[in-house]
Parts: C-alpha cells; structure tokens; sequence
C-alpha cells in the first residue's frame, strides 16, 4: 500500500520549522559568516607563510645531513681501499 499522505513542516523545539533559512537574525548571521571567513583566509594565508619557511629549512637541513655524512663515508671508503691495498701486497 502506498503513502499518500505529505507531512506537514512540524516546529522544532528550538522555534525552528527545519526549513534551513530564515529568521529575523539572518543578516547577523550572514554578517558573521562573512567575518569568519575573513579571518580563516587571513589564518591560511599564514599558514603558507610558515609552511614555505619550514620548507626551505628542512631542504638547508638535509643539505647540513648529507655533507655530515658523506664526508665520514667517503673518508671511510678511503681507508678500506688503502687497508685492501696493503693486504694485497
């Protein structure tokens, strides 16, 4: 059996008629909105600022790594062939 019965828009307990608009206050609250997103721009603007400072830190960081170790590596690397060196003759 089908429904054919539409149900009509009841009030909330909050005054509300769930419809989603509305209200004297509508403009306040758009207002507000509008102020909010403002300031979340403004926050993710800087956010970027500091996401490229601490990019460009951690690349002069790995940089700082890779000479630390390389230079012990490649001085090690030099000791085995002189060690290999030695034992061959």
């Amino acid at each position: 059996m089908s429904n054919n019965v539409i149900p009509f828009n009841q009030e909330s307990r909050n005054g509300s008629n769930n419809t989603g608009g509305g209200g004297g206050d509508m403009e306040a609250r758009l207002a507000k909105l509008e102020s909010d997103v403002e300031y979340i721009k403004r926050d993710i603007g800087d956010i970027k600022i500091l996401l490229n400072k601490i990019d460009s830190k951690l690349d002069e960081n790995s940089l700082n790594y890779k000479n630390t170790i390389d230079k012990p590596i490649e001085r090690i690397q030099g000791e085995i062939k002189e060690l290999k060196s030695e034992l061959k003759s």
